[in-house]
């Protein structure tokens, strides 16, 4: 990992209040207003030297995330599993339509299919919290 200044004090502080923010809204059950939100982040972003967030911004764009789905599924008993064997085959049911998790946190739908000879999933909505 390449050597990066440390955030100032005064950075670290600009970032702190806007999630405390953030939270406070939430506890009290207000509900979130994405501009004022947006408004109170840029304003206290300004306050962080650009210089240091863009190679933070490019490093995280390269971390690597685990993309997982559960394709096929099915049901069966304690008993029947329990007397499964190497050989056996085990009948799955296909979705039709898939969660793509990222990183443990469902982030898209999608339909399973292929590409070029291989399997594939095909993104068909953008989850949003």
């Amino acid at each position: 990992m390449a050597d990066r200044e440390v955030l100032s004090q005064e950075e670290i502080d600009a970032l702190l209040n806007t999630v405390e923010a953030e939270e406070k809204s939430t506890d009290e059950g207000m509900t979130r207003d994405p501009q004022k939100t947006q408004a109170k982040a840029k304003n206290d972003l300004t306050k962080i030297n650009p210089n240091r967030v863009m190679p933070l911004k490019e490093e995280l764009m390269d971390v690597e995330m685990v993309v997982s789905s559960i394709m096929a599924q099915t049901n069966s008993t304690l008993g029947k599993l329990m007397n499964w064997q190497v050989g056996d085959f085990i009948s799955l049911e296909m979705n039709e339509v898939i969660t793509l998790d990222i990183a443990g946190t469902p982030g898209f739908t999608a339909t399973i299919g292929s590409t070029n000879d291989k399997r594939a999933v095909k993104i068909i909505k953008k989850i949003s919290y």
